[in-house]
C-alpha cells in the first residue's frame, strides 16, 4: 500500500476555474439514489458559493487531492471525537462508503 505524504501544505484561494464540480458529482449520486449525500453536497456546494463567490470548479489554482487529503484529516479527528463522545456511526459509515466508491469510479 502506498503512504501519503504526512506533511500538510497550505493552498492558495481558488481561481476561476474551468468546469463546475457539483453538477457532475450530483448525476453520479444521483444515479446511486445516494439522496442523503445529495443533499449534504448541495450544502456544502451552497457554503461555498457564500464564501469563495463560485461552488467547485476544476482547474481552479488549487491541488483538489491536497485538499481532500486536509479534509480527510481533520475528519479523522472529527470521527474519533464522535467515538469517544459514545455516538452512533451509521451516517458516517454510508458517506464513507459512498466515499470509496466514488475515488474507484468513472464518473
Amino acid at each position: 500500500m502506498r503512504r501519503s505524504k504526512v506533511t500538510s501544505k497550505p493552498e492558495p484561494p481558488p481561481q476561476k476555474g474551468k468546469k463546475k464540480v457539483v453538477g457532475r458529482l450530483m448525476t453520479w449520486l444521483a444515479g446511486r439514489g445516494d439522496v442523503a449525500a445529495q443533499k449534504l453536497v448541495l450544502s456544502r456546494a451552497h457554503f461555498g458559493l457564500e464564501k469563495y463567490g463560485t461552488t467547485l470548479m476544476t482547474h481552479n489554482g488549487r491541488d483538489a487531492i491536497e485538499d481532500a487529503r486536509q479534509e480527510l484529516g481533520d475528519a479523522l479527528q472529527y470521527v474519533m471525537q464522535a467515538k469517544m463522545e459514545g455516538r452512533d456511526m451509521a451516517d458516517l459509515r454510508e458517506l464513507t462508503q459512498t466515499l470509496l466508491e466514488l475515488i474507484e469510479a468513472d464518473p
